[in-house]
C-alpha cells in the first residue's frame, strides 16, 4: 500500500509541536480500506521500553515531511 509506505517511521508531533514519537503501523479497516488508526512508538528515556500509541487516523492533521495531528488534550484522544 504506497500511502502506508509514506507513513511508516515518519516523526508524529501535536499541534504544539511536541514530538509524541514515530509511525511504527497503520491500522486499515480491510472491508472499506480505509485507514482507522495510526500506530506511534514512543522510546521511555528512562527505561528504554517502547510505549504504542493508537492515534484515531480523524485526529491526523497533515502528512509531509513529519505527521500532524491535533492536540491530544483537546479531546481526549491519548
Amino acid at each position: 500500500m504506497r500511502i502506508v509506505d509514506n507513513i511508516i517511521g515518519k516523526e508524529v508531533v501535536n499541534n504544539e509541536a511536541t514530538i509524541l514519537g514515530k509511525a511504527v503501523d497503520v491500522e486499515v479497516d480491510t472491508t472499506t480500506n480505509i485507514l482507522e488508526s495510526l500506530i506511534v512508538t514512543n522510546q521511555s528515556e528512562s527505561d528504554d521500553k517502547h510505549e504504542k500509541i493508537r492515534i484515531p487516523f480523524e485526529e491526523v492533521l497533515r502528512i509531509g515531511d513529519k505527521i500532524l495531528i491535533k492536540d491530544p488534550l483537546e479531546n481526549g484522544t491519548l
